[in-house]
């Protein structure tokens, strides 16, 4: 398939062109207003530098897990993992009416859950 913006001649199977990043299959979609959470946990790289890789590993994977399990309390949807960093879509892919505020409520939530986190991981 050629790109109609540069003409570079994509496989039939491409989305986007190879070149030029032009999407060539149309998809159907809707354009809806959503709420967007970023979680990073601060203090995290100097935690790491200090700790053996694998129980940084086990840390952050229980940490996020936790993080993970508010959002969706919420109805929130965990778009993705970035290193220490969790964000999370409310109004996609299912939408309600006060998304806005269920994202400030899980934010909320968000922070008391990382000081119980913090407490325990201290005792």
């Amino acid at each position: 398939m050629n790109c109609p913006r540069c003409g570079y001649n994509n496989p039939e199977t491409a989305n986007f062109c190879s070149r030029c990043g032009l999407q060539l299959i149309k998809t159907s979609g809707q354009r809806r207003p959503v709420a967007v959470i970023f979680a990073d946990i601060s203090g995290f790289t100097p935690l790491a530098e200090k700790m053996d890789p694998e129980e940084v590993k086990d840390l952050i994977d229980h940490c996020l897990q936790r993080l993970a399990a508010v959002i969706q309390k919420y109805e929130g949807f965990v778009d993705k993992f970035i290193g220490d960093c969790v964000m999370a879509v409310f109004g996609a892919p299912v939408a309600h009416e006060d998304d806005p505020l269920r994202a400030v409520l899980a934010g909320i939530d968000l922070l008391k859950e990382i000081k119980e986190f913090n407490a325990e991981k201290k005792q």
